[in-house]
C-alpha cells in the first residue's frame, strides 16, 4: 500500500504560558487483523491543533526537556494544567464504494505535573503526564454527534547537558478517547520517539544583543 505523513509541530512561550502547535497530514492506512494486514491507499486525514498550558513554577524548564536550547541544573517540579483542541477531517475516496467525509473536533481540559530530576548537575531524567475531560463533536454525511471525550498525555526525557555538548531522548505519547454514538470506544492517538544530540556554541555578541532586544520589545523569556 501506499502510505504517506507529513508532521509539523511549533512550541512556543510567553513569560510562564506555553503554546503548542500541530499539524498532521496523512494519505493511506492499513488495518491488521490476526490473519491479514489490508491497505486503504484511500483514506485522507488531516489534523490541525494544539495545547495552551501555564507553568506556575517559574523555576522549571520544559525547555531543557522540549527544546534542549536550555539546562536545568537543578531538580525542580511544576503543575501545568492545559487546554488542548484538535480539527480532524477524514476523507475516504474510492471508486468501488460511495465517497465518505467526516469532520471533528475535540477540546480537553485538565491538570499535569512534570518533574526534572538533575543528577551529577549534567543529567536529567524528566517524567510527566497530564489527564484531561473534553467533549467530541463529529459530522458525518450531514449526521452529528456530540459526545464525552477523556484525554492522557505522557512524556519522558532521558538526557546528557554540557558547555559543549548535549543529547538524549524523548519519548510522548497522547491519547484522547470518547464513545460513539453506536457504543464504540475511538481512540486517537499520537505518538513519538526522538533521539537528538547537539554541540553548543559561543554566538557573536552582536547577534546576542540583537537577541536580547527582540526579547524585551515582545516581552519574550
Amino acid at each position: 500500500g501506499d502510505s504517506k505523513l507529513i508532521t509539523f509541530n511549533i512550541r512556543t512561550f510567553f513569560g510562564q504560558y506555553m503554546q503548542t502547535i500541530d499539524y498532521y497530514k496523512q494519505k493511506g492506512f492499513f488495518i491488521r487483523t490476526q490473519d491479514i494486514t489490508l491497505p486503504i491507499d484511500d483514506l485522507k486525514t488531516l489534523k490541525i491543533g494544539g495545547s495552551s498550558s501555564y507553568i506556575f513554577n517559574p523555576d522549571f524548564s520544559f525547555r531543557a526537556i522540549g527544546f534542549q536550547n536550555e539546562w536545568q541544573k537543578q531538580s525542580v517540579g511544576s503543575f501545568i494544567p492545559s487546554i488542548t483542541y484538535y480539527y480532524t477531517k477524514f476523507k475516504l475516496e474510492d471508486s468501488l464504494i460511495e465517497n465518505q467525509l467526516e469532520k471533528s473536533f475535540k477540546m480537553a481540559i485538565g491538570p499535569g505535573y512534570y518533574y526534572n530530576w538533575i543528577f551529577d548537575e549534567n543529567y536529567l531524567l524528566s517524567a510527566g503526564a497530564t489527564g484531561g475531560l473534553g467533549f467530541n463533536y463529529s459530522s458525518t454525511d450531514g449526521e452529528n454527534s456530540f459526545n464525552g471525550l477523556a484525554q492522557l498525555v505522557f512524556r519522558m526525557t532521558g538526557g546528557y547537558n554540557s558547555e559543549s555538548f548535549f543529547g538524549g531522548v524523548n519519548i510522548n505519547t497522547q491519547l484522547l478517547s470518547h464513545t460513539s454514538d453506536e457504543n464504540f470506544i475511538l481512540d486517537d492517538s499520537i505518538s513519538f520517539l526522538e533521539f537528538y544530540v547537539g554541540f553548543r556554541f559561543d554566538a557573536p555578541k552582536k547577534w546576542i544583543a540583537k537577541a536580547d532586544e527582540i526579547s524585551r520589545k515582545f516581552g519574550i523569556e
